[in-house]
C-alpha cells in the first residue's frame, strides 16, 4: 500500500478559480469599470502583502496606499477601512478553501482521497510557512468575534464534509460501520490543525512531508473495513453528495 507522496495534486491557480465569469448576454465591462475593478484587486493585493508582512494590527492604511500604489481617496473609494479588508480577505480565503474540499473526492479509490486530503494540507502548511495569510486570520480570530464566526463556520462546514464522507462510505461498506461518524470527522479536522501548529512552532522537527506516509496510512487503519467494501460504488456517492455540504457561504445563506 506504500504511495509515493512527493507529487502534490495539480490544482488551478485559487485567483482564477475565484474568477466570476460574465452571465451569458450581460453587457460587457465600461472601460471606467474595468479600472475601477483593477484598482480594488490592487488594493486587496496590497493589504494582503502588508497585512502578513506587518500584521493586521500593525499594518496602517498609508502602508496598504503606498503599496498599491494609489491615494488615499482612492482607497476609501473601495473601501471605508482596514476591518471591511480584512473581511473581504477573509471571505475570499475561506471561499477558496471551500473549493479545493470540494474537489477532493476525485480519487477513484478511498486511499487516493485520504491521500488528497493528506496532500492538501500539506500544501496550506507550504504557504503557512512563507508568510501566508492564514496565520493572521487565526490570531485576529482570538480577538474578533466576527472573525472567529466566520473562521469556526469553515471548520463546521469542513467536520461536515469530512462526516458525509464517512457515512457514505458506511452505507458501502468501504467505512468501518462502527465509526463514530461525527467524532471521527472532529478527530480528523483536530489532526490537521494540530500537525499545523507543530509544523509552524518547530518546521525542521515536525517537517509534514516526512510523514505524510504513515500520516494517510494511519487514517486509512482508523477508518476503513478491512474487506474494503465497494469503493466504486462509494466513490460516486461521495463525488456528488459534498457539493451542498462543502459549498461556499453565500450571502442567501446568512
Amino acid at each position: 500500500m506504500s504511495t509515493e507522496f512527493t507529487k502534490t495534486q495539480k490544482r488551478t491557480p485559487r485567483s482564477s478559480q475565484r474568477g466570476r465569469a460574465r452571465k451569458p448576454g450581460a453587457r460587457p465591462l465600461t472601460l471606467p469599470a474595468l479600472r475601477a475593478r483593477e484598482t480594488r484587486q490592487r488594493i486587496l493585493d496590497a493589504a494582503r502583502t502588508v497585512f502578513t508582512r506587518e500584521g493586521y494590527g500593525q499594518a496602517a492604511v498609508e502602508a496598504i496606499v503606498v503599496e498599491a500604489g494609489i491615494s488615499r481617496g482612492a482607497f476609501y473609494h473601495h473601501f471605508a477601512g482596514k476591518e471591511e479588508l480584512l473581511r473581504v480577505l477573509l471571505d475570499d480565503h475561506l471561499r477558496g478553501e471551500m473549493m479545493e474540499l470540494r474537489e477532493l473526492g476525485r480519487g477513484w479509490s478511498v486511499r487516493e482521497i485520504i491521500e488528497a486530503v493528506v496532500a492538501y494540507q500539506i500544501e496550506h502548511l507550504r504557504s503557512h510557512l512563507k508568510g501566508d495569510l492564514s496565520l493572521e486570520f487565526w490570531a485576529e480570530a482570538a480577538r474578533e468575534e466576527w472573525v472567529r464566526d466566520l473562521v469556526a463556520d469553515f471548520h463546521r462546514r469542513a467536520r461536515d464534509g469530512f462526516a458525509t464522507m464517512l457515512r457514505l462510505g458506511q452505507a458501502t461498506g468501504a467505512i468501518r460501520s462502527d465509526l463514530n461518524s461525527e467524532a471521527a470527522a472532529t478527530l480528523l479536522l483536530a489532526l490537521f490543525e494540530g500537525v499545523s501548529v507543530l509544523q509552524m512552532l518547530d518546521p525542521d522537527e515536525f517537517a509534514a512531508e516526512q510523514l505524510s506516509e504513515e500520516w494517510a496510512s494511519l487514517i486509512e487503519r482508523l477508518i476503513l473495513t478491512q474487506g474494503g467494501g465497494d469503493i466504486e460504488a462509494f466513490r460516486v456517492l461521495f463525488s456528488g453528495s459534498t457539493e451542498g455540504v462543502l459549498a461556499p457561504a453565500t450571502e442567501d445563506d446568512a
